[in-house]
């Protein structure tokens, strides 16, 4: 991806790009948050609060 200027001409070849580097993802595993993150405490407080961050002000980013 770092090969690609900040150019509307490039943005069409992203996706394909993504895909050749990234490889499959999967989406909606069963089990994945328990498996990897259930260990962190105040984890799901922590990204609750980053996410109403995001969606704050009068130019949310998400």
């Amino acid at each position: 991806m770092s090969s690609f200027a900040n150019s509307t001409e490039h943005r069409k070849y992203v996706d394909d790009v993504l895909k050749e580097e990234l490889g499959p993802m999967y989406v909606g595993i069963p089990g994945f948050f328990e498996a990897f993150f259930s260990e962190i405490a105040g984890l799901e407080l922590a990204v609750q609060a980053v996410f109403k961050r995001c969606k704050a002000g009068n130019n949310p980013i998400y």
